[in-house]
């Protein structure tokens, strides 16, 4: 998907310029969304998103077909999570062995229990109260429209932008992935899509998302590709 052309708009009004990317590349964040004045084409809901294979075509990710028909697979379905390539190593703010027991909790007794079981008062408001996603009512999106949320994390801004929503997160650890899809499974938030991928290597097709999020994620950019200079 890198190798995939991006738009960017030229000075003219109504004037478009194609700007090549070549292959391993970052793609800045705006251009995953649409042009300015143009809704987002991709269908809504969890189903329907967009993926970009390396042969240039789009593979729709609908159905449970991940494969292009350049006959290249893209990805796989674990438990209710769209996998594309290989998860990141683990890190969080609770050792992998405890993160683990929690989410045996939360799928015998739901994720709330297990939140209040294995997370500290700070951190368990961290991750139950939905105050960090408040800034939504400041946001200039219609209802239905969709967002992609990148690092989610612990899904406490993913999970109530789902309400009002098509919300796709990403996030490169297993283990926080699988919580996002216990937490989108046990709540209801049919229109949430949980992603386990890593931002610079997860294919995701370009204009498909009418907002992009990526709350606690900037900081940690240079450290994901040590290819590259932190500026790119």
């Amino acid at each position: 998907w890198r190798r995939h052309a991006s738009r960017a708009l030229t000075s003219r009004p109504g004037m478009r310029r194609w700007r090549g990317y070549r292959a391993g590349a970052s793609i800045p964040l705006p251009l995953l969304a649409p042009l300015a004045g143009e809704a987002a084409n991709a269908p809504r809901g969890a189903e329907g998103v967009r993926l970009q294979c390396l042969c240039g075509r789009e593979v729709v990710a609908e159905g449970g077909n991940l494969t292009c028909t350049c006959g290249r697979r893209l990805g796989s379905h674990e438990g209710g999570v769209l996998c594309l390539g290989e998860p990141a190593p683990y890190w969080g703010e609770i050792p992998q062995l405890e993160m683990r027991a929690l989410l045996l909790e939360a799928e015998r007794h739901g994720w709330q229990t297990a939140a209040r079981s294995h997370l500290s008062g700070g951190l368990r408001e961290y991750v139950c109260a939905e105050q960090r996603a408040a800034f939504e009512d400041l946001l200039p999106l219609p209802p239905g429209a969709r967002v992609l949320d990148i690092g989610a994390g612990w899904g406490s801004i993913a999970a109530p932008l789902a309400r009002r929503y098509q919300v796709v997160v990403v996030e490169g650890v297993a283990e926080r992935a699988r919580f996002l899809e216990l937490r989108r499974r046990q709540e209801g938030l049919e229109r949430l899509c949980v992603i386990r991928g890593e931002l610079q290597r997860t294919p995701l097709a370009l204009g498909q998302f009418d907002a992009v999020i990526a709350n606690g994620v900037l900081e940690w950019a240079a450290l994901l590709d040590f290819s590259a200079s932190p500026e790119q």
